[in-house]
């Protein structure tokens, strides 16, 4: 039996076509095993969002190659789109298939390694306890910084609301209790089909019986109208977390990066939901040592964080990415001050997101399992913060528990299950 490992690398909407890459071929009999054992095909689907990224990507093409000498090597994704030949043109590369022809991947190896007629497909186990869905792709909001659009191109392209439901009624038949709503631009999900939003596919999916939890993932702050605070709020199954991609705190730079909202949206918006839920949680991504960016202009972005209060902070230093506008601009940030800075913000960051983690000790909270380590059970609550709980606990079931106080070594919650 053919064995296949996928290595996957960036967003949930990577995760997500991998697993349906591997769901499909396990479907027609190839054995789907982890990345890190021996396998005759590997597909790697990269990421391009940074250079660092980039880099990762080739460091896991050679590495799938050193698994063995001999296995084929498909390599796909973000960094496959815009950077093609340089891909192509890697010794360990067998095939690169870019991001709109990813569907083909399943074709190209059931014809160069076909399955002897009347083996049994095996069981692909699940990876995660919460089921990642693609309802968009595409991005037509061009960030003067940001190299997506060149991989997933300028047009959003929504999924129409009766696929999904189908897919999810699917999952939930399958067990999952949690979804996650996922995009390149999910904010713009819906812009491009008649009557369709997001408020209006949350209301809709919240109808399916047996799954008790919505997540969204990323999304842009001047996304976030009245309408979908509403639906958030008053949805019992919506999740109260928003990834918020913010990237800045200061206007100066925001207008820069070509973002359409200001500091004062942010402050805004987590008002507003804050004033209903004082635990609603959020997390950010943020990117230091923009072309530009003054100690103050930082500084700026640092006193907005600490408003925000988030539950976790992804840290970027800032690469000019080739094609972007901004690569054109003098990167006038010096390394070691970029260093410097990120540095910084990580300190902050752990200080307030103990500081918000620690708002949660007392209170009950439900937990959505999603592994067991070391006799313990580790879970996310409905804020999107880990819990840790000292027993074992089924795989994939939501649990009661006292949250008892905070992990040392880490901010996770540590919780006892109510008898």
């Amino acid at each position: 039996m053919r064995k296949v490992s996928f290595i996957t690398l960036g967003c949930k909407i990577n995760q997500y076509e991998s697993e349906q890459l591997a769901k499909e071929l396990s479907s027609y009999g190839y054995d789907i095993i982890p990345p890190d054992g021996e396998s005759d095909i590997y597909v790697i689907n990269t990421c391009t969002v940074t250079s660092t990224a980039d880099q990762k990507s080739r460091q896991m093409i050679r590495r799938a190659r050193r698994m063995n000498r001999d296995a084929f090597v498909i390599v796909t994704g973000c960094y496959a789109t815009t950077d093609y030949e340089e891909i192509k043109n890697m010794k360990e590369v067998d095939v690169v298939i870019k991001n709109e022809a990813k569907g083909t991947i399943s074709s190209i190896i059931r014809k160069r390694f076909p399955i002897e007629e009347g083996n049994t497909s095996p069981s692909l186990p699940h990876l995660h306890t919460r089921y990642f869905i693609k309802i968009e792709d595409g991005c037509d909001r061009m960030c003067t910084f940001c190299k997506i659009p060149f991989a997933r191109g300028t047009r959003v392209r929504s999924r129409d609301i009766l696929s999904i439901k189908e897919e999810l009624l699917e999952a939930v038949d399958k067990g999952f209790k949690e979804v996650v709503l996922c995009g390149i631009n999910i904010g713009r999900y819906g812009t491009d089909l008649e009557d369709t939003s997001l408020t209006k596919l949350i209301d809709e999916i919240s109808e399916i019986e047996g799954l008790e939890r919505i997540r969204i993932s990323s999304i842009d702050i001047n996304d976030i109208d009245e309408e979908l605070m509403d639906t958030i709020i008053s949805n019992e199954k919506v999740c109260h977390h928003l990834h918020l991609s913010l990237q800045s705190g200061d206007d100066t730079i925001l207008k820069k990066m070509g973002r359409r909202y200001s500091r004062e949206d942010v402050i805004s918006i987590v008002g507003k939901l804050r004033a209903i839920d004082p635990l609603f949680s959020f997390s950010v991504d943020v990117i230091v040592g923009f072309p530009g960016e003054t100690e103050e202009m930082f500084l700026n972005t640092v006193t907005l964080i600490e408003n925000i209060l988030p539950t976790r902070v992804h840290i970027f230093r800032y690469s000019p990415r080739a094609g972007t506008i901004a690569s054109r601009w003098k990167d006038n940030v010096p390394a070691p001050e970029k260093r410097k800075r990120m540095e910084y913000l990580k300190e902050v960051r752990d200080r307030l997101v103990r500081e918000y983690a620690e708002r949660h000790i007392g209170r009950i909270e439900e937990v959505l399992v999603e592994k067991n380590v070391d006799g313990s059970a580790v879970g996310l609550n409905r804020y999107y913060v880990p819990v840790t709980i000292r027993s074992s606990l089924p795989r994939n079931t939501i649990v009661r528990c006292k949250i008892v106080g905070l992990d040392d070594d880490r901010n996770n919650l540590r919780g006892c299950v109510e008898k």
